[in-house]
C-alpha cells in the first residue's frame, strides 16, 4: 500500500520552548526542501531497499545528492562519461532560479552501481564464516564506491569477498578510485544501541518507555482508528504482542509489526509499532481513549527546559545534512551531521544485520545519544516556531567516547555511555517496513 499523509487540525497553540536548535539546521531548510523534491521525483528516498528489485535508482547515471552547508548549496553528483540528460539539467535551472545553489560535480560510479555490488557483497558477507569481522558496510558518499569498517582491516582486505567486490566495482567505472571498497578501521570502542521520563495520553515521541528506552514519531494506518508509536525493534527484541509500560510504569500498549530475519538477506530492519495505547493521566494529558498519541515531540532538557515541537513533514537524510536527537535519556542533542547512508550493520548479538541506517557524527566532538534513546526521534527543524519535520529513530551510536549529559541510567542504577556517532533508521524505511503513515499536525 503506498503510505499516505495523514494530516490532522489542531486548534491549540504552544509557546515556544526555550531551547533552540543550532543556526545551521536553520539555515538547511531551503537545500533541504530542493534535496526531498528530487529525492521523490526520482524515486531515491531508500535507493537500496531490497523490495526495489533491479529497476533504475534515478535518472541513468545519478550518483547521489548532498549538502555542502559552507557553500550553502545542493551537491548532486553524476557519474563520469555519463550525460546529463536535458530533463535533469532543467531541473537543476528551476532550483537554481528559485535562490538556491546546485552544484554538479562527476562521481565515480551511479548509485545503481553501487546498489547492485551492495547486494552482492551482502551475499558474499552472508556466506563467509568471518562475515562478523566486518562491522558495517555501505556506499561511501559522492558516488565514490563502498565502505566496509572493521577492527581488522588486514583480515578484510585479504578475504575472497573484498577482492571480487573491488574487481566488479572497478570494471564500471571509467575512471575507478584507486580503492573502490575502501576498508575503514571502525571505533575502537565497540557498537551499543542507545536505549522525558514521564508521559501520558495522548503520548509524546521522545518521551519515556519502560526504563531502558525512547519513543518515537506518531503514526497511523488506513481504515484504523489506532494511533501508533514507532521504537526501536531491538527495545523488545524484535518481538510481537510485548506489554511496555511508560517510564513511570503505567501500562502503554503492546508491540507489533516486528522485523523477522529475512531468509535472503539474513537481515531487518531495527523498528518496530506500539499500539493499543492506553489512555492513563499524566502532567497535560488529554485523555482520549485507546491509540492516543500525537504528532509532537518533546525537545529540550529532560525534565527541566522542557518543550515540544509539532511534527509537519518528514524528509530524507542525505550526507552534509545536519540533524537533531531527542532521546528521553539525553535529551535533545543537535549539531550532528550525517556522515553516510544506507549502511549495513551486521551484529553478532543480535543474530541479524541491521539495515537500511544511517551514520552521523557530532560536529564538535559531544554525544549524540546514549544508552535509553534508542527509538527516540531524530529530526531537523523547519525554521517556523515549534515545527520539525522527521528524519528518523536513534537505534545505536559509539560507546563511550563522548560525556553524557545525563549520567543517570535508570536500568542498572549507574552511570549510562552515550557516544558522539550515531545510528538512525530513516523516517521513509519505517512507514514502508510497517505499512503506515507518519502523522502530522
Amino acid at each position: 500500500m503506498k503510505h499516505l499523509l495523514r494530516i490532522v487540525f489542531c486548534s491549540i497553540v504552544l509557546s515556544a520552548p526555550a531551547f533552540a536548535e543550532d543556526d545551521l539546521a536553520t539555515r538547511q531548510i531551503p537545500l533541504l526542501e530542493a534535496v526531498n523534491a528530487l529525492a521523490n521525483e526520482w524515486s531515491v528516498v531508500m535507493p537500496f531497499t531490497p523490495t526495489e528489485g533491479d529497476t533504475p535508482v534515478g535518472p541513468d547515471g545519478y550518483g547521489g545528492l548532498e549538502l555542502d552547508l559552507v557553500a550553502n548549496q545542493v551537491l548532486l553528483y553524476w557519474k563520469y562519461g555519463t550525460p546529463l540528460p536535458p530533463a535533469v539539467a532543467e531541473r537543476v535551472a528551476q532550483i537554481q532560479a528559485t535562490g538556491v545553489g546546485v552544484e554538479v560535480l562527476k562521481s565515480p560510479f551511479s548509485l545503481r552501481d553501487l546498489r547492485n555490488e551492495y547486494r552482492l557483497i551482502v551475499a558474499e558477507l552472508n556466506a563467509d564464516p568471518d562475515h562478523f569481522a566486518v562491522q558495517s558496510v555501505g556506499p561511501l558518499r559522492a558516488g565514490a564506491g563502498i565502505v566496509l569498517t572493521t577492527s581488522d582491516p588486514k583480515k578484510v582486505q585479504s578475504t575472497a569477498f573484498y577482492a571480487n567486490s573491488s574487481k566488479r566495482l572497478g570494471s564500471k567505472s571509467k575512471r575507478p578510485p584507486a580503492s573502490p571498497v575502501e576498508v575503514r578501521l571502525a571505533a575502537s570502542l565497540p557498537i551499543l544501541y542507545s536505549s522525558r521520563e514521564r508521559d501520558g495520553s495522548p503520548y509524546r515521541g521522545g518521551s519515556r518507555m519502560g526504563e531502558s528506552c525512547s519513543l518515537g514519531f506518531s503514526v497511523g494506518r488506513l481504515f484504523e482508528a489506532n494511533r501508533y508509536l514507532l521504537t526501536a525493534g531491538h527495545c523488545v527484541s524484535h518481538t510481537n504482542n510485548v506489554a511496555v509500560e511508560t517510564g513511570a510504569g503505567l501500562a502503554l500498549g503492546t508491540t507489533s509489526k516486528a522485523q523477522s530475519v529475512d531468509r535472503g538477506s539474513l537481515d531487518r530492519i531495527d523498528a518496530v509499532l506500539v499500539g493499543s495505547l492506553n489512555c492513563q493521566s499524566g502532567p497535560g494529558s488529554v485523555c482520549s481513549g485507546l491509540g492516543s498519541s500525537q504528532a509532537q515531540i518533546y525537545v529540550g532538557d529532560v525534565g527541566i527546559n522542557e518543550g515540544v515541537r509539532i511534527v509537519k513533514n518528514k524528509t530524507v537524510a542525505v550526507p552534509g545534512m545536519v540533524v537533531c536527537t531527542s532521546g528521553s535519556f539525553s535529551g535533545t542533542r543537535c549539531d550532528i551531521q550525517v556522515e553516510e547512508i544506507e549502511v549495513r550493520q551486521p551484529f553478532a548479538f543480535e543474530a541479524a544485520e541491521m539495515r537500511s541506517l544511517v551514520r552521523a557524527v557530532h560536529r564538535s566532538g559531544l554525544n549524540t545519544s546514549g544508552q535509553g534513546d534508542s527509538g527516540g526521534p531524530v529530526y531537523t527543524p523547519r525554521g517556523i516556531t515549534n515545527e520539525v519535520n522527521a528524519a528518523g529513530t536513534i537505534v545505536g551510536g559509539s560507546n563511550d567516547d563522548a560525556a553524557c549529559t545525563n549520567i543517570i541510567w535508570t536500568s542498572s542504577g549507574g552511570a549510562r555511555k552515550c557516544g558522539r556517532e550515531l545510528f538512525f533508521l530513516p523516517i521513509a524505511e519505517s512507514l514502508r517496513a510497517a505499512d503506515v503513515w507518519l502523522e502530522v499536525q
